[in-house]
């Protein structure tokens, strides 16, 4: 019988818009209804956990306006966040006003991608005493001086083309730098992803504050690609021992250049997503940058080398346990390893069967398996497997999947969810890395 192998090439592609010169947001937020949440009220804006309507919301007041009468209100665990598209070409300008409270702090920042805390490229820090910090491009890059208890407007201006960006606060330079820089000093990738208004200050201080009067203006339009791919898919069957040949015409019809990646994954019968499980917390919590917050445990804790299956194959690329991670206080995070399409696809038509995972605390956690579809290169796609394990402290332990995740050779999420009901314990185990 002669066996034939049936593939698609599947081809993926993403790229940014602008238009040209154009107010792209803008708010007094006169229209709000005081005492409402603003990430409920508007559809630009959300919080860092995507929760409008709970405490990291914040709420429209006229304790203090720029103009003429509404402001919000940032204080207690606020935690803004507005997306700006994940722009990668263009010069924008960002506009808004501040109030920090006598004897209060302040804090906001800009984010090289839209999804939370994955870059900052700058942060600006309002102390009580009327100084203030910038961080951008390295720490403590520039500092700077305001009134208290006074309105004062806000300028950044971010040219995207250019690699460069400008801070004004008072309308008085505070600082320029290459904004390819993240706020630390690490060379990354040029993007504007969002802005990040954060009930934070100084360490040791407390913040209260408001804003006002916010504006987001494209001033030159960004040159973006284009990808035209044609076909947009083909299906060829290959008889066993030959090979067939076709051609996808990959062109940039856009005005920028273009960078892509091409996937050739395996067509199967599609995975299912699991059916999540119900199941409480027994907790809530609003911790704030929590991976700023990572703790390492002390103790060397080393482990034998993860378990091996030489009648299978086994993926992994980590080195022997050497540690444990965890949180000073109660928390909820999940842990992944993306394994990309280059480890997967020489194993498309396989089954995934079993997670092994070591984990250097247990008492007082619960976890779950969690594996993720393909998605960005920071975040996961769709839910695979949600599956709740016991362990034990501290060793390897070998979860079998209820039911078996298809191999296609697409990128996959692996990893594990922590509910940590006690602070200072390190149930996540960690390389030497």
């Amino acid at each position: 019988m002669m066996k034939k192998l049936l593939f698609c090439l599947m081809f993926f592609a993403f790229a940014s818009y602008a238009g040209a010169q154009t107010v792209i947001y803008e708010d007094d937020f006169e229209s709000y209804t005081v005492g409402g949440y603003l990430a409920v009220q508007s559809d630009w804006w959300t919080t860092w956990s995507n929760a409008p309507g709970t405490t990291e919301d914040a709420l429209i007041v006229t304790e203090q306006a720029n103009s003429p009468t509404k402001s919000v209100k940032v204080d207690g665990v606020v935690d803004l966040l507005l997306p700006m598209g994940n722009k990668v070409s263009g010069e924008y300008q960002v506009d808004f006003s501040y109030y920090v409270v006598s004897g209060f702090g302040g804090y906001f920042n800009f984010q090289r991608y839209e999804s939370p805390g994955v870059e900052w490229v700058l942060e600006v820090y309002f102390a009580n005493n009327g100084t203030g910090l910038v961080h951008a491009a390295g720490q403590n890059a520039a500092t700077f001086t305001y009134t208290q208890n006074q309105w004062f407007p806000i300028q950044t201006i971010i040219d995207l083309d250019e690699d460069w960006a400008e801070l004004r606060i008072n309308n008085v330079l505070i600082h320029s730098w290459q904004w390819s820089i993240s706020s630390q000093g690490a060379p990354s990738i040029v993007q504007l992803g969002g802005m990040n208004i954060y009930a934070g200050a100084p360490t040791g201080q407390t913040p209260q504050f408001y804003f006002d009067d916010i504006s987001f203006v494209e001033l030159a339009a960004g040159t973006v690609p284009e990808v035209s791919v044609t076909p947009g898919e083909f299906i060829m069957d290959v008889p066993a021992g030959m090979s067939l040949t076709n051609v996808l015409n990959v062109e940039n019809v856009g005005t920028a250049t273009l960078i892509y990646d091409v996937e050739v994954n395996y067509v199967f019968a599609p995975t299912k997503n699991q059916p999540v499980e119900e199941y409480a917390e027994g907790f809530t919590y609003t911790y704030k940058n929590a991976i700023l917050d990572l703790i390492t445990d002390p103790v060397t804790r080393l482990a034998v080398e993860a378990p091996s299956y030489p009648e299978n194959v086994y993926l992994n690329y980590d080195g022997v346990n050497f540690t444990g991670v965890g949180f000073p206080e109660p928390n909820i995070y999940e842990v992944a390893a993306m394994f990309p399409n280059a480890l997967t696809i020489p194993h498309a038509g396989m089954e995934l069967t079993t997670v092994d995972i070591f984990l250097n605390h247990t008492e007082n956690c619960s976890f779950r398996l969690k594996i993720y579809g393909e998605g960005t290169a920071y975040e996961p796609g769709v839910v695979y497997v949600d599956q709740a394990f016991t362990a034990a402290f501290p060793d390897w332990h070998s979860i079998t999947l209820n039911t078996p995740v298809t191999i296609t050779g697409e990128d996959l999420w692996i990893g594990y969810r922590v509910v940590q009901n006690e602070g200072g314990i390190f149930p996540v185990g960690a390389d030497a890395g």
